[in-house]
């Protein structure tokens, strides 16, 4: 980077953090245009470009929730647009974060604001986002209690767990984190958006877990069985006897489902091994007879002999 730059890339970074974004172009092409070899120039500029279209394209828009949850949905497309290329620009990655979570969250905000009826079905997501765009600014302890409090209101809902997995990991709590990601991968992996998951831990799981499995709905199948297999999500609870029961059902539910509906076993067989997991855990925990443990070992080994030669070695 160059050394005269600096200055002025600090203005353009303020300017993004409020996503003034056209201004920031502005200012790039008037003060910066003679340096455009220096990468950070360029990706701020391209971030600019980006952000300008869609950023008019979000004001268009006449719902409020709609373009709150358009700025979600632009974020990953910027993601996914820009790649590898991110790692290499820290600061403008993180200015043009805050000012679009900025923007969504006074939105989210507005939105639950006015909403009068506590029973409302909308508002466990109302807490749910906000949460999320006080995690993507960098707030990690409120985002934490925001999440919690949507927990409160949806139980069962697979992201906000592995949301609040994520923020307890960039807390510094791995194990609360670890417990919460392997419940929120039992409950729903498909229902899980792992682009909003930013922890080390986390990314480094699921990155060795895409490179065994490419494609996405299916790596997030696998998450939970080589989480506990390399030793991420290893920390474990003891089930009530209703979960028990509920545990029983899923596994009778998913094996019937495999071997009625062969096409979606690259789906199947990785929740149908981790529910098998669980159920050992539970037989462990419980004293139980091993004839009960060496049933279900028979059964993950004939659904897939690495997975088994793995757990039991």
């Amino acid at each position: 980077m160059s050394t005269y730059s600096d200055p002025k890339l600090a203005k353009v970074y303020e300017l993004l953090e409020t996503l003034e974004v056209e201004q920031a172009k502005d200012f790039l092409s008037k003060e910066l245009v003679y340096d455009l070899s220096n990468p950070e120039i360029l990706f701020c500029l391209k971030t600019c470009g980006f952000w300008i279209i869609r950023k008019s394209e979000i004001c268009d828009l006449s719902e409020t929730f709609e373009k709150a949850e358009r700025y979600l949905l632009n974020w990953k497309e910027f993601i996914d647009l820009m790649g590898e290329e991110i790692k290499s620009h820290e600061q403008c990655l993180y200015s043009i974060r805050k000012g679009i979570f900025s923007n969504a969250l006074d939105l989210y905000t507005s939105i639950l604001e006015q909403t009068t009826s506590q029973n409302s079905t909308q508002i466990p997501l109302l807490e749910a986002r906000i949460a999320l765009c006080h995690k993507e600014i960098g707030d990690y302890k409120l985002a934490l209690r925001c999440f919690e409090e949507a927990h409160k209101l949806a139980r069962d809902d697979s992201q906000i767990l592995a949301e609040m997995a994520d923020c307890y990991a960039l807390c510094g709590d791995d194990k609360m984190s670890k417990l919460l990601f392997r419940e929120a991968f039992y409950i729903d992996p498909q229902g899980i958006d792992i682009k909003f998951l930013e922890s080390e831990m986390f990314c480094r799981l699921y990155d060795k877990v895409k490179q065994k499995y490419p494609e996405n709905d299916i790596a997030a199948e696998w998450i939970p069985v080589e989480g506990l297999l390399l030793g991420v999500l290893n920390v474990k609870r003891e089930l009530s006897s209703i979960e028990v029961g509920k545990l029983k059902q899923n596994i009778f539910a998913i094996d019937t489902e495999l071997k009625s509906n062969g096409n979606q076993s690259e789906l199947l067989i990785p929740r149908l091994i981790n529910n098998y997991f669980w159920l050992i855990d539970h037989y462990v925990a419980t004293n139980e007879n091993d004839s009960k443990i060496n049933d279900v070992l028979k059964s993950i080994k004939l659904l897939n002999k690495d997975i088994f030669e793995r757990y039991t070695v």
